[in-house]
């Protein structure tokens, strides 16, 4: 139960969250000026104009999903639907800024929700209310020991990050700061397993099919949460579904009866049925659909070597183990479903599917209440090594990066910043090129151009430009080279209707549209071309 002096503490603690999360964008806008413009976004800048690319869709008409990143037929999916929808509620003059401004109002409501929910979660174990504050603030603004590579000069050890500067699901402070659709599914998730944990079901001869009232709200709570990552509803049911193996052993060593186990069965199978929907669709489109299976093909979540899992968990791993240790000793149920979490994680993370990295989502909360839990049952005077302030050094990876991430916008330079000129100059354009036409540029030009024009693009975005490898180092060719053929058959091949020369493609070689006979210029400012494809033979 959380008291109204908690609520106060929750609702100020979010409110500081979202504020320190916000003071690198809000000295990136104070640094932009006329020579250069704040993007908006500091981690992930190439999938931050990604959403902004979608929200303009959105305000074009699309309700589903069609990447304008590719020329490759799509059917349209529905996927990124509060990026379309937040998209809807913009319109010319200032577009981008409106945009931009929702981004960041979806962020913050995001944030404070996985705040909200974090703490929720923890509450139902945790009951010193200090405790309860340690390990919120530890959930969503910790990490574990990765700065230490970082400090080493190995950042780049087994060709990887360390996860807390790059992982969002394997922590949750990334997700705060810069993907507000992921920190909203998992305060969804969390909220999810706290019905689920926190009414525990009667053990009962009914039937496996009566209905569960707690499943059929977590149901539709993660069919809600499937419109912000659908591949939580996987995670969410999966860990339930260890949990059953974890009872059914309990209760083949006569720990809880079978009818205890039964009951929880039928929880799962009502959050199965009213989650369904989601899952099947997702199921059915991403295995037929051949702009999906193209796309997830290329969406590669790869885990990073083990080395940065244990560097990353191991501060909290010997107080999480002695927790669960004495949790089990007071409430097996419940224990039984952090004991599952943790010994599935190690399998799901190195499963051979394309997003591994994906299904470590929540765990990071697991484990804090794990160990906060050990200290939570310590005597009045612990060791120093049992006090909730060895665990300050879980907050210093978010302290580098807050550190790095202003220091990266008090100088202005790409791709935070774009240069104003580029700016004014697609803004002069966004008349004089035809909606839904694909244009031929760099990928630096390519992924900034569809968060202000409604066009397509041919490369722009790893993951959502399809066959991306390949058409990457021919657009580079395109640029360097100027051989004739060979650039109408890249035109041609690939539908372009217009080309922009600015300088990001200048820089790539000496191709001079100028002098083709199949380009015709429509418009020059500053440096900045647009021709429009014409006469290819």
């Amino acid at each position: 139960m959380i008291e109204k002096n908690e609520r106060r503490w929750l609702l100020l603690f979010g409110l500081v969250v979202v504020l320190i999360t916000s003071i690198p964008y809000l000295i990136g806008f104070a640094t932009q000026g006329e020579e250069w413009v704040f993007s908006g976004f500091i981690i992930g800048v190439e999938d931050g104009n990604s959403y902004l690319a979608k929200m303009f869709s959105g305000y074009s008409g699309d309700w589903l999903f069609k990447t304008p990143y590719t020329n490759f037929p799509q059917e349209g999916l529905l996927t990124y639907l509060p990026y379309l929808i937040l998209g809807k509620l913009t319109s010319p003059p200032a577009q981008q800024e409106q945009m931009i401004a929702l981004f960041h109002l979806f962020r913050v409501f995001s944030g404070l929700l996985m705040v909200g929910a974090s703490y929720a979660f923890i509450s139902l174990f945790i009951k010193k209310i200090v405790l309860r504050r340690w390990a919120t603030a530890l959930a969503v603004l910790g990490g574990g020991l990765g700065w230490l590579l970082i400090v080493l000069g190995k950042s780049d050890l087994f060709g990887s990050l360390p996860l807390e500067f790059y992982s969002p699901e394997s922590f949750g402070f990334l997700s705060l700061f810069s993907l507000p659709h992921l920190a909203l599914a998992r305060a969804l998730l969390l909220w999810g397993l706290l019905w689920y944990l926190k009414e525990i079901p009667q053990a009962s001869k009914s039937s496996l099919w009566q209905k569960d009232k707690v499943g059929i709200k977590i149901g539709l709570l993660w069919l809600f949460m499937g419109f912000f990552q659908p591949l939580y509803i996987v995670v969410g049911i999966g860990l339930i579904t260890a949990h059953l193996l974890a009872l059914s052993i309990l209760a083949w060593r006569k720990t809880i009866s079978w009818n205890q186990c039964i009951a929880f069965s039928r929880r799962l199978i009502w959050i199965a049925i009213v989650s369904a929907p989601m899952l099947v669709y997702n199921l059915i489109i991403f295995s037929t659909d051949p702009f999906a299976k193209a796309w997830t093909a290329q969406n590669t979540i790869a885990s990073p070597h083990i080395f940065h899992y244990l560097l990353a968990y191991i501060l909290l791993l010997p107080f999480a183990f002695m927790g669960l240790k004495r949790f089990y000793s007071t409430d097996r149920i419940r224990a039984s479903f952090f004991l599952a979490w943790g010994l599935v994680l190690p399998f799901w993370v190195y499963a051979p599917v394309s997003v591994q990295r994906r299904l470590a989502e929540g765990f990071w909360v697991a484990l804090v209440i794990s160990a906060i839990y050990y200290l939570d049952a310590q005597k009045e005077k612990p060791l120093w090594f049992q006090k909730p302030s060895i665990l300050l050094f879980g907050f210093i990876s978010t302290l580098f990066i807050l550190i790095g991430a202003t220091n990266q916008v008090l100088v202005p330079n790409e791709p935070l910043f774009r240069k104003a000129d580029e700016i004014s100059f697609y803004q002069d354009i966004r008349g004089l090129v035809e909606e839904k036409s694909t244009i031929l540029a760099s990928f630096k030009t390519s992924n900034l151009l569809p968060a202000y024009l409604p066009v397509q693009v041919i490369i722009g975005h790893g993951p959502e430009s399809i066959n991306h490898q390949e058409l990457l180092p021919q657009v580079e060719r395109f640029y360097s080279a100027g051989i004739e053929a060979y650039n109408q058959d890249l035109l041609s091949n690939n539908n372009v209707d217009y080309l922009i020369w600015g300088p990001h493609e200048q820089s790539l070689g000496n191709f001079k549209p100028h002098n083709t006979n199949y380009l015709s210029l429509v418009y020059e400012n500053n440096g900045y071309y647009l021709f429009e494809v014409t006469d290819l033979d």
